[in-house]
């Protein structure tokens, strides 16, 4: 019996004959990514439809992986520090931020398969991820299959944050406040001496002080001037939002879970002066 030429085409009509049933399999993998192709060919004929059948597997992330990043709140400019094990060992590897499509660090693996000493890396500005108070930022351990393959997965909550900047403040001093963080060309109110109002979340008792503008990674500063007629004490220095948009705050409510605080002194001249401090 004649042995015909098999092409390999989906959907192909093929005129031949056949040995009795043939049926191949190859196996290919590549990183973490498994694909199976399965081709059986009846045991005669004299016309066919040849197809090709292709099942696809992925790996999900290994039940050995166990990864964590510290500090788990971080916003733009945080040094982020990663440790674990359970990877494959001596092995080239990359933390993305599938999201932004941004590797933040590389690193190799030990003969243990565990993240090596000292791998940190600067956590990006990220502009309108999600609730000031708190956006979940998943990481993934990539291992040459790209994202949605991963090795592993690591976690933070990026949030905003503001600090302070004054030395030997007094009333009617001037200082600056930067936060990180925020929606992109969200408007905020600087508020002196803030406090929220434990019946509405949305509302809050203090002096507007400035106003601030962030830019297109979330960031912004403001110069504001503390009240002249403050006494000596430590003030709540609170940053709400202006108006509601998605992925905003309400309007009147606080953009930070952490509110900085200022310390104001009577007359310190000559003295150990404190500053303003987050």
């Amino acid at each position: 019996m004649a042995v015909g030429v098999i092409a390999l085409i989906a959907s192909l009509l093929v005129a031949t004959t056949y040995r009795p049933e043939v049926a191949t399999e190859t196996l290919t993998r590549t990183g973490t990514l498994t694909t199976v192709s399965t081709l059986t060919v009846p045991t005669t004929a004299t016309a066919t439809v040849v197809s090709v059948e292709t099942q696809t597997e992925y790996l999900v992330p290994s039940a050995n992986a166990s990864l964590t990043l510290t500090p788990s709140v971080a916003s733009g400019g945080t040094v982020m520090h990663l440790t674990g094990g359970g990877l494959p060992a001596n092995t080239q590897l990359s933390l993305d931020d599938c999201l932004t499509g941004v590797p933040y660090t590389y690193f190799t693996t030990d003969s243990s398969g565990s993240v090596p000493p000292n791998v940190t890396f600067d956590v990006l500005p990220l502009a309108n991820p999600g609730p000031e108070t708190g956006a979940p930022i998943t990481l993934q351990i990539d291992g040459g299959s790209g994202c949605g393959h991963p090795l592993g997965v690591v976690a933070f909550l990026y949030e905003a944050t503001m600090t302070l900047d004054a030395v030997g403040v007094l009333p009617g001093a001037t200082l600056t406040a930067s936060a990180s963080g925020l929606v992109s060309g969200g408007l905020y109110e600087i508020v002196f001496n803030y406090s929220s109002v434990s019946t509405n979340p949305d509302a809050y008792n203090g002096t507007v002080v400035g106003a601030m503008i962030a830019n297109a990674l979330g960031q912004g500063s403001s110069a504001v001037t503390v009240p002249s007629w403050t006494t000596p004490g430590t003030y709540n220095v609170g940053l709400v939002s202006t108006h509601d948009i998605d992925a905003m705050v309400p309007a009147g409510a606080s953009a930070l879970n952490a509110i900085p605080t200022c310390i104001v002194y009577g007359s310190c001249l000559g003295q150990n002066q404190t500053s303003c401090v987050s």
